[in-house]
């Protein structure tokens, strides 16, 4: 009976706590000289506090706490402390040079009550910068069972920063534990300002940094709600702090908590993120060229991922490509899914994009939602065809060689364009030559002979056509009789090259993008004509093939 008695008596006394506490409004401090907002920094050189008028001499100041009513704060006592949030740890940091550490408050209107203007911050436990917290107490003494009231920034504050400490990568998901490296902690007067306060302790022994694992708490009196603190020295490393987060679950939101150094508290990311990056086996294909894209995902942050997430791929129109899947994903690791794609897919040349878009259902809740799509750009270039109809039939074999034919041409692009005044080179590679007959012999051992090589140009019209007759030689010798010419020689061969402004340009070759579109001539055997037939431009062609033949005679009457 006594103990449930007792449990009445604590429930009724935190309740009435609760209320005092609630019935707190706000705290300031406020410079004694001029009654503003007070927020100094201190100055290593002056090795003083200097407030923000660049005051120097550690100036006195006061505390302003305001109530539902000023009577809960008449003949109590208050003081400027570090604290963090709701924990129990604390240090108090001004001194009255009369009343010690703890001060009356003096002077009150309705509602607030101002303490005696005899305040200082203690320079051998208030160096670093700090969110202070009011003490208010209805004695001197003050401890942990009093209340303490969230001084804001706005309302007075020690002026600095820190710089930041790598907590976020030394979350242990299974303990739940961080480390904060104190001995990297650096003050300074202000973000924009490179002059540091005290480092590390180097030049004050400061016992006295409290630092802690928090959440935001929404009353103006508590301002985080802490899952650990601890007091140490600016000296120390590797302060292990609990967040209170074990094990998360990947399905749930990410959690961000806060670690806090003297109230000055910087988030930080509790949960996995994804990144992902984009990139083609060829950023400047051809138009019908096979490339691959690779889409690299990893997981940059603390917690793994276990449960299985969508890599989707999409042409830049928004139309998908193809979705795969990734079952699990450890911090630090990373993993490729792939696809490959004909770039004629794209439809015309020029710029065009792959986009990559990593769980886009939002099955796992992420850190960071802002890097999950990736875009990789490839320029394709277009691809060029010499269309050929020989004696009116599409094709690129000669039945025979020694005799003319009617050629036409047609040049376009895989965009569908035609190619006007485009120079096409028709090659006969060691064709029969009266110029320049195949010969071979040996030099030192090595194989060598006369390589001949034929070369007709002409150009396409303003609409990419052109006709003309072509007679291939041949090389019956080389390539039916005395195969083992090819040794000294190299090989028979007629081709079609195009030329755009001067510049060789690439062709489909039937297969493949190449240098050039080749010929075949089926049977390098002449004959004598068995029909009839008008070739293009008969007359000039007559007259050149008369010379020839009559240029051939005089050879054959010489040689024999």
């Amino acid at each position: 009976m006594k103990k449930f008695i007792w449990l009445i008596v604590i429930l009724i006394f935190s309740l009435v706590m609760e209320k005092a506490s609630a019935s707190l409004i706000n705290a300031s401090i406020v410079n004694a000289a001029n009654g503003q907002i007070f927020s100094p920094f201190y100055g290593p050189s002056a090795d003083a506090y200097i407030d923000s008028d660049n005051e120097v001499g550690n100036p006195d100041f006061a505390l302003k706490v305001c109530a539902d009513s000023s009577s809960e704060l008449t003949g109590k006592y208050a003081t400027a402390a570090y604290k963090i949030g709701n924990t129990s740890d604390f240090v108090d940091v001004a001194w009255d040079s009369t009343y010690g550490s703890m001060t009356l408050f003096n002077s009150c209107d309705s509602k607030c009550c101002t303490t005696y203007s005899r305040f200082g911050f203690r320079d051998t436990m208030a160096v670093y910068p700090a969110e202070i917290f009011v003490g208010v107490s209805s004695d001197s003494v003050l401890d942990n069972s009093d209340t303490f009231i969230y001084v804001p920034p706005s309302n007075g504050w020690l002026r600095g920063y820190y710089t930041t400490n790598n907590v976020q990568s030394t979350y242990n998901q299974n303990s739940g534990n961080v480390s904060l490296d104190i001995s990297a902690v650096t003050g300074y007067k202000s973000a924009s300002e490179t002059e540091p306060i005290y480092p590390g302790g180097a030049a004050k022994d400061v016992n006295y940094i409290i630092v802690g694992i928090c959440s935001i708490n929404a009353s103006n009196i508590v301002h985080y709600e802490c899952t650990s603190s601890r007091v140490v020295k600016p000296s120390d490393s590797a302060v292990s702090l609990y967040t209170g987060v074990v094990n998360p679950s990947n399905s749930n939101p990410a959690i961000i908590r806060y670690y806090v150094i003297n109230g000055i508290g910087t988030p930080f990311c509790i949960g996995p993120d994804i990144s992902v990056s984009l990139v083609p086996s060829n950023p400047y294909p051809y138009s019908g060229e096979i490339i691959n894209f690779t889409a690299t995902i990893s997981n940059i942050n603390n917690v793994d991922i276990s449960i299985p997430f969508n890599v989707s791929f999409y042409y830049e129109n928004g139309n998908l490509i193809d979705k795969q899947s990734v079952s699990s994903l450890s911090k630090g690791s990373s993993t490729t899914r792939n696809i490959t794609l004909n770039t004629a897919s794209f439809g015309s040349s020029g710029s065009h994009s792959v986009i990559v878009k990593v769980d886009q259902e939002g099955a796992i809740g992420e850190c960071n939602e802002l890097n999950n799509n990736a875009t990789a750009s490839i320029s394709i270039e277009p691809i060029y065809f010499i269309n050929v109809w020989i004696d009116g039939e599409a094709t690129n074999e000669f039945p025979r060689a020694g005799v003319p034919y009617n050629i036409t041409i047609y040049v376009n692009n895989s965009d569908g364009n035609y190619i006007p005044n485009a120079t096409i080179h028709l090659v006969e590679h060691n064709g029969l030559s009266m110029f320049a007959p195949l010969q071979i012999w040996n030099h030192s051992n090595m194989k060598r002979g006369m390589i001949s090589e034929s070369i007709g140009e002409v150009k396409t019209n303003g609409t990419g056509w052109v006709n003309f007759t072509l007679i291939p030689t041949g090389n019956k010798p080389l390539v039916e009789q005395e195969p083992e010419l090819a040794d000294y020689v190299g090989n028979y061969s007629l081709y079609a090259e195009l030329y755009i402004n001067g510049v060789k340009q690439y062709v489909h070759n039937g297969t493949a993008r190449s240098t050039n579109l080749p010929f075949k001539v089926l049977n390098h055997t002449t004959i004598e004509a068995s029909y009839i037939k008008v070739v293009n431009h008969q007359n000039l062609v007559e007259t050149i093939i008369n010379a020839i033949y009559q240029s051939y005679a005089s050879i054959l009457d010489w040689l024999s």
